[in-house]
């Protein structure tokens, strides 16, 4: 440990690590709630939120394969398509990036690569989300063109394939590759994590910045205590793009100088907005399209959109309609409005920075009205269909031999009346789209000066409200209760 070496996030400086706008800037610590922190800061707390998810998975995988093959009635497809979808977002809003703190694949593929790992350096050209989110787009295009939600053995695939990969990846590459470069459900948790309401963030800068060891990024070997597994230094850090909750810096820190603080949830969006990266920025617009495809795709007036495609083209296959209008719409649509509304941004606030780099920032202040897709869409399956887990469990033990639960008892009813769910469903993507504007604004007053700003924000704040109309749209359609 004590030789490992660490390639420290480019904000690093060992000499003067400063934040810039986010200097000295903390909210409530809640390490300071004693059960909290001896829970959190406990050796094992990781490891044993990793081996529930891990069972899970197993559980999903066996499932998938020797149980029901009907959808409603299987463990795999009723835990991974409505349950854990909602929860998932619904964590990410409320606390944080919980899930890729117990995320079980690393569990598994991180002891591989301490005993056997070749541990080989990430390629620098590499480096950015854009492989996730290539990975994120392909599972979302499977989701729909194969059926992912109404076919268990194919979604015990996909987390076969999951397992896979992560331990390859981790099995070739030293660190954290995997998380920080190929997981796509990493990257859409980290992403959305910028909009969460605590931070794994140090107490004092002061403190960071006269550290000569750096315990929270190396470890501590006298302790036998890793440091961050994302190489993420807590005298710079200032988002939680990369971070997976894992506190390690916090159990590694000997000044206990590392909290887990509660901040503005969308503060980050326009801070520090020099240190962006053009992927992350493609990413943030890439989601919103993306929810309102996945979404789409599940409403009557779909259908006959995709008839009159095939009609158009001559082409009759559905699979190859349905991945021209895919491809059109999560691809071609968000680089021509993204391309546009950047140059019209430029052009409104007479500058001459490149394209790039506005779009960068801007980019972000849409993520949480993509957010709210994402909660509106999800909200409207669990709804319906979680009345469904607690049977799928009990004929899973049924059939292990071990009905502890007694016998599954499967009914129909929604957790939500359905005159209730279209209702909030508009609210949450009008609280999405005004938290955005605000984002958009705020982004807009960093870059420049006031009567600037209010004019270069527009066609950003345009496509918004755009984006939110056609949500709406969608969302007050009958819809598909898949898997339930």
């Amino acid at each position: 440990m004590a030789n490992k070496v660490i390639e420290l996030q480019p904000a690093f400086n060992p000499i003067n690590p400063k934040r810039d706008e986010d200097k000295e800037r903390h909210g409530f610590d809640l390490y300071t709630i004693p059960v909290l922190r001896r829970v959190l800061m406990w050796r094992h707390s990781r490891t044993v939120l990793q081996l529930i998810l891990l069972l899970a998975a197993a559980a999903v995988i066996y499932d998938g394969y020797f149980g029901s093959k009907l959808a409603p009635r299987n463990f795999a497809t009723v835990g991974a398509w409505i349950d854990y979808r909602f929860l998932l977002v619904m964590v990410i809003l409320l606390v944080g990036n919980l899930f890729c703190m117990s995320c079980p694949f690393v569990l598994v593929s991180h002891n591989i690569q301490k005993r056997v790992g070749l541990n080989k350096v990430w390629p620098r050209w590499l480096k950015g989300k854009w492989i996730a989110l290539g990975l994120l787009v392909l599972i979302l295009f499977s989701y729909e063109q194969f059926s992912l939600w109404d076919s268990p053995a194919l979604t015990a695939t996909v987390t076969v394939v999951y397992f896979a990969g992560a331990v390859l990846t981790d099995f070739v590459f030293k660190g954290n590759a995997f998380c920080k470069y190929v997981c796509p459900l990493g990257l859409f948790n980290q992403t959305y994590a910028m909009l969460s309401p605590t931070e794994v963030k140090s107490r004092s800068f002061t403190m960071c910045k006269s550290c000569p060891t750096k315990e929270c990024v190396k470890g501590d070997a006298t302790r036998h205590q890793e440091g961050c597994q994302m190489s993420l230094y807590m005298g710079t850090k200032t988002s939680n793009i990369d971070c997976t909750y894992q506190m390690s810096c916090a159990k590694a820190c000997p000044y206990n100088n590392v909290g887990l603080q509660v901040r503005n949830p969308v503060r980050e969006l326009w801070t520090n907005l020099k240190k962006r990266d053009f992927s992350v920025g493609a990413v943030a617009l890439v989601l919103g399209f993306a929810a309102l495809t996945n979404a789409g795709s599940m409403i009557g007036p779909f259908n006959d959109f995709e008839r009159w495609v095939g009609n158009t083209t001559g082409i009759r296959d559905n699979f190859w309609n349905y991945t021209l209008i895919f491809l059109f719409f999560v691809g071609a649509v968000p680089a021509l409005l993204g391309w546009f509304v950047t140059w019209l941004t430029r052009k409104l606030a007479r500058s001459e920075e490149p394209l790039e780099a506005i779009f960068k920032r801007y980019a972000l202040g849409l993520l949480p009205l993509s957010f709210s897709f994402w909660i509106a869409h999800y909200l409207f399956h669990f709804s319906v269909g979680a009345k469904g887990f607690w049977p799928t469990v009990q004929d899973l033990f049924v059939r292990l031999g071990i009905p502890i639960f007694g016998q599954p008892n499967y009914s129909t009813g929604t957790i939500l009346p359905y005159e209730f769910v279209n209702p909030f469903q508009i609210f949450i993507i009008y609280v999405g789209l005004m938290t955005s504007g605000v984002a958009l604004y705020q982004i807009s007053r960093k870059m420049y000066k006031k009567r600037v700003a209010r004019r270069a924000f527009v066609p950003f704040l345009a496509l918004a409200i755009l984006l939110a109309v056609a949500g709406i749209l969608i969302m007050v359609q009958p819809m598909q209760a898949r898997g339930a």
